[in-house]
């Protein structure tokens, strides 16, 4: 599926960003460079370096890359969404609207070249199309061109190869790791206690019939098991809990709270963590986002679930607490990373 006519997406990347990340300084396996369908050998454009005291290897050498991209390479910056902050927030919203896992990866390709050759991803592909065009050829379709604002969803599987024609080309492919029912079943049933499930087979089960029989009566056993203990509602929970702990979107300014440079007080912006969850215990709420958990009076219930994850509240809006208890509970919200100032 194509869909064309939409903003050209420069407000998430551009070439500036990408020479900003290259010069950071970046650091393979970040930065990838591939040129006509093959990866560059990474001793052609990385090299050791020393900081604060350690050798480092594998620190991108801007000058050869810059020599690799006039001779037709094409630079891949990988998973932007732990490095780019734009980038982070437009996977985090994208991933809290579909449910999946995603990741982000770019493209600069100089005109006339190809960077990766015939393929086919093991997962599902957005590609938003940011600056020049790109052709793509795609199995059972042809030729689609893709220009800035064009969108292009792959289904997981599909083989493809895209070039840049008489142009250089700058694109974003989002990966949807999507969770399968298979994947969370798996998950599930190694959190199962151990027991029948890791009882080995029947000694001589693969060359003896009455042997093989008994294993057939094993394995029933343990499919019946797992039908009777796996708790479905707590499945799906987990996988919930999966999710989110990959989203983290970290505003700037975030430091200079933590360090009081910044008050906080009634007239403060702030908003929750992406991954915030909260659960009751008795008397208090325990509240978590990436391992990271927090307990606090079961009375400021209605304060948190004010909190948005997505949006903003001023500090002086939280229901149900006196002005000091409401500056009390965010600072302690952003001292514990649970919440961040931000601007409305």
């Amino acid at each position: 599926m194509v869909r064309r006519g939409s903003d050209p997406f420069d407000d998430l990347l551009d070439i500036d960003v990408v020479e900003r990340l290259l010069t950071a300084p970046a650091r393979r396996p970040m930065v990838r460079v591939v040129r006509d369908g093959s990866p560059v050998p990474r001793g052609e454009y990385s090299a050791a370096l020393r900081l604060g005291g350690v050798l480092v290897d594998d620190v991108v050498d801007v000058p050869r890359v810059m020599q690799l991209v006039a001779q037709g390479a094409t630079i891949v910056l990988q998973s932007l969404q732990h490095s780019w902050p734009p980038i982070s927030r437009f996977c985090n919203d994208l991933q809290r609207e579909i449910g999946h896992v995603v990741q982000a990866n770019c493209y600069l390709t100089p005109p006339g070249s190809t960077a990766l050759a015939r393929h086919r991803d093991a997962h599902e592909v957005l590609v938003l199309q940011i600056a020049g065009s790109k052709v793509w050829t795609i199995e059972h379709i042809g030729e689609v061109v893709l220009a800035p604002g064009h969108v292009m969803y792959l289904p997981r599987g599909t083989w493809h190869e895209a070039a840049a024609h008489d142009e250089l080309s700058l694109h974003l492919t989002i990966g949807v790791l999507a969770a399968t029912p298979r994947a969370a079943l798996h998950r599930a049933i190694d959190r199962l206690p151990t027991g029948e499930l890791d009882r080995a087979l029947p000694l001589g089960f693969a060359s003896r019939s009455d042997r093989s029989e008994l294993a057939r009566a094993q394995l029933a056993c343990a499919l019946d098991l797992v039908a009777r203990e796996l708790d479905v509602d707590a499945a799906i929970k987990d996988e919930v809990e999966r999710t989110m702990s990959k989203q983290r979107v970290v505003p700037v300014g975030h430091l200079r709270a933590v360090l009081r440079d910044r008050p906080i007080d009634e007239s403060t912006w702030i908003q929750g963590d992406s991954r915030l969850t909260s659960r009751v215990e008795g008397d208090h709420l325990v509240l978590g986002a990436g391992g990271c958990e927090l307990r606090v009076p079961g009375h400021v219930s209605s304060a948190i679930a004010a909190i948005g994850r997505s949006t903003p509240v001023i500090v002086s809006s939280l229901p149900d607490l006196d002005e000091k208890s409401r500056v009390v509970l965010a600072r302690r919200l952003i001292l514990e990373s649970l919440a961040y100032v931000v601007t409305p």
